[in-house]
């Protein structure tokens, strides 16, 4: 192996564990976000939410998970009543999709859970710090998107 490639593998390594690290300080081991909601449906919800319109098209962009997954929760998250389809009035292949009333209540439910467990992960450290971790993790972002360019 070169030496590139050790550096990569000694990377990947660090950067795993620091992810496992971070999901177990929020307390997210087991791919649910407290009151046990699967991760995948919650960042789902958010996204169709955050692209209002939001196309099936738009979702795989953003997500960037496989179409069948996400295909498959958005038929579950439809019969669970938290959201609706409407054929497009640009595109009668493509449906709109909208958070309904009782979507909209789940997504702040998933948003006020996951506030306060990043609350209770700085809760203790000092404003400094708290800056501190907020510009890493802005340059975490930075970093990662310049790798999707």
């Amino acid at each position: 192996m070169e030496d590139t490639d050790l550096r990569n593998l000694e990377a990947i390594y660090d950067i795993r564990a620091f992810n496992r690290f971070f999901m177990n300080s929020l307390g997210i081991v087991d791919g649910n976000i407290p009151p046990g909601y699967p991760i995948s449906k919650g960042r789902i919800l958010f996204e169709i939410r955050k692209a209002e319109p939001c196309t099936f098209s738009i979702l795989c962009n953003n997500l960037k998970i496989d179409p069948g997954y996400i295909s498959r929760i958005l038929r579950q998250i439809t019969r669970e009543g938290l959201i609706k389809r409407h054929e497009s009035s640009k595109d009668r292949r493509s449906a709109v999709l909208h958070l309904t009333d009782q979507g909209n209540n789940k997504l702040d439910e998933l948003i006020n859970a996951c506030n306060l467990m990043v609350h209770e992960l700085i809760k203790n450290l000092s404003d400094k710090d708290i800056k501190d971790l907020v510009f890493c993790a802005k340059r975490i972002e930075e970093i990662l998107q310049k790798g999707e360019e």
